[in-house]
């Protein structure tokens, strides 16, 4: 499980934790969240989010990915089953309080722009490398507060490391799967297939003691 931490689940936590970790109780149970992406990452999202407040809605395109959000406690909402209509309705025609955006794709953050309510605040964790089409006064109308960026690991290690420890049950699938290092290009191609999330390579016994040899 601790695999996780090298990467993943302190992304996830991190998305979650940056405009849901302090909220009054108040908010806690009122607060509609959504994550928008259920790969491995938004898996992790989701989890943490969910120590965090009551309510999480979980979009994806993929019906498996869904089903597994649903599985550890998110409202699984298909991406083309009319998101932002679906959250309006969810909460009273407001839009989302708070989003986190784990895809990294320019539509994948103006679906959040869109679903966001006045004032809401969207949390982005995806690499994004193309522009985003946003508009500046719908942005000044909004007031919404976006972050952007990369996970600084170190700084939140321990409280990341203490929800997956709380929390490791659910998200154990996610390393379901061992393979050997020189099964590396096959591990690849069904990683591409989404046939697994997570794939743990492991070297050869005699490949171990070789590397701990050239260290002494």
């Amino acid at each position: 499980m601790l695999v996780l931490m090298a990467d993943i689940f302190p992304t996830g936590y991190f998305a979650a934790a940056r405009f849901l970790k302090n909220l009054p109780q108040r908010d806690r149970e009122e607060f509609t969240t959504v994550i928008i992406g259920c790969g491995p990452v938004g898996i992790c999202a989701i989890t943490s989010a969910l120590t965090m407040v009551k309510t999480v809605y979980a979009i994806d395109s993929v019906p498996e990915r869904l089903a597994e959000a649903e599985k550890i406690g998110a409202i699984p909402i298909n991406l083309s089953d009319n998101p932002v209509e679906k959250i309006k309705a969810a909460s009273g025609g407001r839009g989302a309080d708070v989003v986190l955006e784990v895809v990294g794709h320019a539509d994948a953050f103006m679906l959040a722009f869109d679903m966001i309510r006045p004032f809401g605040q969207i949390s982005s964790i995806g690499v994004h490398t193309e522009m985003l089409n946003l508009n500046g006064l719908l942005c000044y109308g909004k007031n919404v507060t976006m972050a952007f960026g990369r996970c600084p690991v170190r700084s939140i290690f321990e409280d990341a490391l203490a929800v997956l420890v709380q929390e490791q049950k659910k998200v154990s699938f996610l390393c379901g799967k061992t393979m050997s290092l020189e099964d590396a290009p096959e591990a690849y191609k069904i990683f591409e297939q989404r046939k697994v999330h997570k794939i743990v390579f492991k070297m050869p016994g005699e490949k171990i003691g070789e590397a701990i040899a050239d260290k002494v």
